[in-house]
């Protein structure tokens, strides 16, 4: 009986692996390309791709037991799949996000320059949406002088 649904179990963990680990690898990307690299692990900051293989390798690992599992045809266990790569990825800009204005709300209570202060109640007042849209302009960047 145990044997019957290893593989499903397997799977289970594997997603939820996965997902645990996406999700803070999307936070630490993100608060890092808002300025606070500081905010990650030494490890992260050391060698970030490290941490995307482990991701991509935890993925493929789920992605080829799914195919062996008895509960969840492979087209659902492939569906939980994406849902669960999109899903940490939004999660952990928001959480990263929430750190950020965090962080300077912290910095405004010690800043004692009147345009630092301006510039941190302005960015406390923006959206997500547009703190996100700024991140994916520093991936663009990125990206062209392949940091």
């Amino acid at each position: 009986m145990v044997g019957y649904y290893m593989y499903d179990l397997l799977f289970l963990v594997l997603v939820l692996i996965y997902f645990l680990f996406s999700l803070k690898l999307e936070e630490w990307l993100t608060i890092s390309r808002l300025g606070f690299l500081s905010e990650t692990p030494e490890g992260f900051i050391k060698n970030p791709r490290a941490y995307f293989y482990i991701a991509y390798s935890i993925l493929i690992v789920a992605v080829i037991v799914s195919i062996r599992t008895t509960v969840f045809p492979w087209y659902v266990s492939l569906g939980i799949l994406i849902f669960c790569f999109f899903a940490s990825g939004i999660k952990g800009r928001i959480k990263a996000i929430k750190l950020y204005k965090e962080i300077i709300s912290d910095l405004l209570k010690t800043e004692k320059d009147p345009e630092t202060i301006k510039y941190i109640k302005e960015e406390l007042n923006k959206s997500n949406l547009q703190i996100i849209n700024r991140v994916k302009n520093q991936e663009k960047l990125d990206v062209m002088f392949k940091k």
